[in-house]
């Protein structure tokens, strides 16, 4: 598989808490309510995750040198 994006690394990481707050909305509705909150992030809040998913990236490409 290849590695997660930002915005993956993003859901990842609040999806527990978007549930918690909404325990009666179907994982379509959540995943929604996460690209809003991803679409209102600040840009240096974004930065953080979009290092993250370099660094996996990164490592991913040196774990898999042929993959295309």
């Amino acid at each position: 598989r290849r590695p997660m994006n930002a915005f993956l690394i993003f859901c990842k990481r609040h999806r527990s808490m978007v549930r918690e707050k909404n325990p009666d909305l179907d994982n379509r509705s959540v995943t929604r309510i996460l690209g809003d909150l991803w679409a209102n992030l600040a840009e240096e809040k974004k930065s953080v995750y979009t290092t993250l998913a370099k660094q996996y990236k990164d490592a991913f490409m040196k774990a898999n040198p042929d993959y295309k």
